[in-house]
Order: structure tokens, then C-alpha cells, then sequence
């Protein structure tokens, strides 16, 4: 974010963090995440490199004091190192909003204490709007020795008092309705209220009689501030007496007379059009099953309709949003598809390539992803100083297919994919060499795999090779369809890929799912 983000650009920022239940955090983030971020998070849960390194810069801050107070509280502990980790990138989400922002940050309670404590300290106390408590799961048999945990907890803070807020509603839970909109009319159902309440007021207008009926010794008559979507709320509403107020109602049918001489008139409370507001606990938005369409493999994925409800709540059609922690795209989708900008960032190669794939193929939204090679020479450049990450970058490029769990002493497997042949689903392996000269012996060792493992087998390379393996390959054969003839070994270049040619193998099993979804209105720029 540092001197890449301008500062005052973002709308609202929504962050899902490596967080876990478990009190270890030395094996923090190792949960349902994918390698690829284990290994850029895995050397910072002890206190010393990358978490010294923040806690060092942080010293140089207005929030030193804090994080001094949580050093002597922790001491150098992971906890420490993980609240430094987060800290630091928090300051700098700080300088990137607008007066008018909101941030929402998503953890458990395992550290959300400790975490509020540093949010109060970059956007001040003051700024706290709520602490959003989402049941993530249903309660099933009880804890071993605590009460089991059901949820997740959701910080909402906003940059300044000029925050954006919009006021978002949820579709009413039919027993709910059931059980307290009992009566209806021509104007929809409606439940009974009390007009009285406990006690009296300075002005004394409430309690006097209204129409020869008195609220009773010791309560007032208690007027609601909510109309039904027939009956307008008067301009000088404010300025009205109890009285007035009451007659209002009584003029526009919503009071409810007792049959009874001395009983008190009631309120017809209407269920209104727009569903019910939403609190700051939320129950009926439903954990993502790995039967759900919307389900991309990530343990840790969150339903769309949750960060919707932060996004409409926060933001107006065309701001930007930001998920610095955009794991799968969830974030970005939801963006995508109310019609908001977006920024996502992730360590994960194999993330943002999903993330990409997942908005093409939902919105035919092209997502420029920033950080990637785009020419041969940046590519060779990624191959000689990161191998994995290579490995992972151009396995991404290869439509339908994902790399492999173990990215070294993989027998030459790093990545995969399934191919509809001859009526049944087959493997197709995919070993990638990232170095200007790729060994003989990698065509013979994929080769050999291949006639153990798969069907069909892909040599990644740079450079295009020497003609004698494109020989060789062919010499590994065919495997026909009656129509068409397949090879059953392929090279493949890094050229290829930029040129968007694609190994000639059957029909791909998609990678992620696909469903019909609402497309959003405009064109908008988007990022990773």
C-alpha cells in the first residue's frame, strides 16, 4: 500500500486477516489457507525480523504508546508479532481513506480484544461505530470445556464523523412475522402496540389526557417516530404536541380502540415494505457449504451477501473498495456487482489469477492484475528468483488448471487438470521449469510420470527448447477420440501463454464454478 495507493482514495475497506481459534499462534494462518500464503506470513509469528521490523517503524508513530502498553502486556510473544504484522498495515489503511470512509475488519475473538485496542489507537476510540457479531456456524453438541464458539466477530470503524452511512434492511425471517404480525388489513400485516410508557416527562404534554383518557398514574403517552408506507410523516412532526401526534394517528387509522371503557387505545405497528433493519448481530446470512455454488474451495471464504451488506451500508454507487487480504475475491465480486470500484491485494499468486478468472467468467469484467510478469523478461526474471512463486504464476496463466499442494519434491507434478475423454474425467500433469535451460532429463522425467499417474502431460518452459524435444515429445504419441488426436506429451511455452494459445488436450473441467449473476451497470476500472 505504501507509496503504491495514494493517500485519501479508498471508500471502505473491508479485511478478512489470517486469524485462528487455536491460542498458538505460531501456527496461525495454517487453517485453511493455501500455501503460498503460509509461506508469506509464516515467518512472522515470533517476535523478532518482519514483526521487530514493524513494532520497530511503529515506535515512530503517534500510536507508539499502544503498542508499547501491548509489548508489557504480551511480552514477545506471537500475539505480539501478529498485532505488530496488522498494526503497521492498519496505519497505513488509515491514510488511504477518505474523511468519509469506513472500515470493517473481520476476526474471532481469539485476538478481536487485543485488535480493537489498536484500531481505537489508529482511527481513535471516537471513531468506533460497532462490534459486529456474525454466527458463522450452527451450534453442534457442546464445547469440551468452554462454551463453543458459533461466531465471528466484524470491527466498524469510520475515518470521521462525515462517514458515509447507509441505512440497509434484511428480508424479514417469515416466523418472526409469524409470531408478532399477527392482524393484517388492506395495508399489509401489522402487530398491536402500546402507546404508554413508564414515567413522565419535563414537559408534561404527555401526560395529560388525550380524548378523556389519561395514560394512567406514573406513565405518559409514548408516540412512535415510525410510519407505514400509506401514511406520511407530517413536516413539523417535531414541533407537534403528544396530542396532536395522537390525533394524527387516529386521523389516519392507525390507532386501534379498545372495546373495553377503560381500557387505553393501541398502535397499529405496519410490517414495513423495505424488511427490517439490520443490527449488530447477524444470524441469518448462512455460512458458505462446499455444495453452495458460490464455494471456490477456500475453508475460510465468506458468503458475498455478508460483505454486500458492509459494502451498501458504507459506500454509494462508483466508490472505490479495498480488500487488502483478498484471498479467493469475495470482496471484489461483491464490489463488482453493486456497481463499486475495487482494489484487491493478496500475496498469492494462484489467488489473484482465481480472483481474475472469477470476474471474467462472472461479469466479463477484464481485472488488471498489477505485480505479475507480462514479457519474457520479467517472467525469467520471477523464474530465477522465486521458483515457486513461477511455478505458481504460470500454472495460473493455464486456464482449468491448479497447481499442486507440495511445490517442491513433487516428482516433477506442479499442477493439474481434468479432461472429459472417452467418457470418463482424466488427468492431465503439468510440470513447470523456470530456468533459461531446462534438462533433458525434465521431458524424460515427465514422460515416465505420465505413463504412472495421467493421461496427458504439459512441459512449461520459457524458452522455447531444442527442436529435437519437440521430436521426442511426439514420440510419446497420440491418444485419439476417433475424431480428433491429442498428444499425449506437449511443450508449452511461457510465449505461448502470453499469445494465449492453449495446449490441445479434450474439454477442461471448469475450476470454479459457474452461475448466473446479476451483471452490474457499468463499466467501472478495477485492480488487483
Amino acid at each position: 500500500m505504501r507509496n503504491r495507493i495514494p493517500k485519501e482514495c479508498v471508500d471502505m475497506i473491508y479485511l478478512d486477516p489470517p486469524f485462528n481459534s487455536k491460542t498458538d499462534y505460531n501456527i496461525l494462518f495454517r487453517d485453511g489457507k493455501d500455501a503460498a500464503q503460509v509461506k508469506a506470513f509464516e515467518d512472522k509469528w515470533t517476535f523478532n525480523g518482519t514483526a521487530h521490523d514493524a513494532y520497530t517503524d511503529l515506535m515512530q508513530t503517534r500510536i507508539a504508546d499502544t503498542m508499547q502498553g501491548l509489548q508489557k502486556i504480551l511480552g514477545d510473544t506471537g500475539t505480539m508479532a501478529y498485532l505488530c504484522i496488522m498494526a503497521i498495515r492498519l496505519f497505513e489503511m488509515h491514510q488511504i481513506l477518505k474523511d468519509t470512509a469506513s472500515i470493517f475488519l473481520h476476526c474471532d475473538p481469539t485476538a478481536s480484544h487485543y485488535l480493537k485496542v489498536v484500531m481505537d489507537a489508529v482511527f481513535s476510540s471516537k471513531n468506533f461505530r460497532n462490534e459486529i457479531v456474525w454466527k458463522r456456524t450452527p451450534v453442534r453438541g457442546a464445547g469440551s470445556r468452554k462454551v463453543r464458539a458459533t461466531h465471528d466477530t466484524v470491527l466498524y470503524y469510520v475515518k470521521s464523523d462525515t462517514a458515509v452511512f447507509n441505512r440497509v434492511t434484511m428480508p424479514y425471517d417469515e416466523e418472526y412475522v409469524d409470531k408478532f404480525y399477527r392482524f393484517s388489513d388492506e395495508y399489509g400485516r401489522y402487530q398491536s402496540m402500546s402507546l404508554v410508557a413508564a414515567g413522565t416527562t419535563r414537559s408534561g404534554h404527555s401526560g395529560k389526557p388525550w380524548r378523556g383518557i389519561s395514560p394512567h398514574s406514573g406513565n405518559h403517552w409514548s408516540c412512535p417516530g415510525t410510519f407505514p408506507d400509506h401514511v406520511p410523516k407530517p413536516p413539523d412532526w417535531n414541533a407537534m404536541t403528544t396530542q396532536q401526534k395522537l390525533d394524527y394517528f387516529d386521523d389516519n387509522g392507525l390507532i386501534l380502540w379498545p372495546q373495553k371503557t377503560d381500557g387505553i387505545p393501541r398502535f397499529k405497528r405496519y410490517l414495513g415494505s423495505g424488511g427490517q433493519y439490520v443490527t449488530d448481530i447477524i444470524t441469518d446470512i448462512a455460512p458458505l457449504s462446499a455444495h453452495s455454488s458460490e464455494y471456490l474451495g477456500f475453508q475460510t471464504q465468506k458468503p458475498r451477501a455478508l460483505i454486500e451488506l458492509f459494502v451498501k451500508m458504507s459506500t454509494n454507487t462508483g466508490d472505490l473498495v479495498m480488500d487488502p487480504f483478498c484471498g479467493c475475491g469475495t470482496t471484489v465480486e461483491a464490489a463488482a456487482v453493486l456497481d463499486r470500484q475495487f482494489i484487491g491485494i493478496d500475496a498469492s499468486v494462484e489467488a489473484t489469477a482465481l480472483v481474475k478468472q472469477r470476474i471474467k467468467q462472472a461479469y466479463n469484467i477484464d481485472v488488471e492484475i498489477d505485480g505479475l510478469p507480462y514479457t519474457i523478461e520479467q517472467a525469467e526474471r520471477l523464474g530465477s528468483t522465486d521458483g515457486t512463486e513461477f511455478q505458481r504464476w504460470a500454472i495460473s496463466k493455464m486456464r482449468g488448471f491448479h497447481p499442486s499442494e507440495k511445490m517442491s519434491d513433487d516428482g516433477g507434478v506442479d499442477g493439474s487438470a481434468k479432461v472429459f475423454f472417452d467418457g470418463e474425467w482424466h488427468t492431465v500433469i503439468v510440470s513447470v521449469k523456470g530456468g533459461r535451460k531446462p534438462k533433458p532429463s525434465d521431458l524424460r522425467e515427465l514422460s515416465g510420470t505420465v505413463k504412472n499417474k495421467a493421461t496427458f502431460g504439459v512441459l512449461v518452459t520459457v524458452h522455447p527448447p531444442p527442436k529435437k524435444w519437440y521430436a521426442n515429445a511426439k514420440a510419446e504419441g497420440v491418444v485419439s477420440d476417433g475424431t480428433i488426436e491429442y498428444p499425449r506429451i506437449q511443450i508449452y511455452t511461457i510465449q505461448d501463454m502470453f499469445d494465449d494459445k492453449l495446449p490441445l488436450l479434450p474439454p477442461l473441467r471448469p475450476q470454479i464454478p459457474s452461475d448466473q449473476r446479476a451483471k452490474p451497470r457499468r463499466g467501472l476500472q478495477r485492480h488487483l
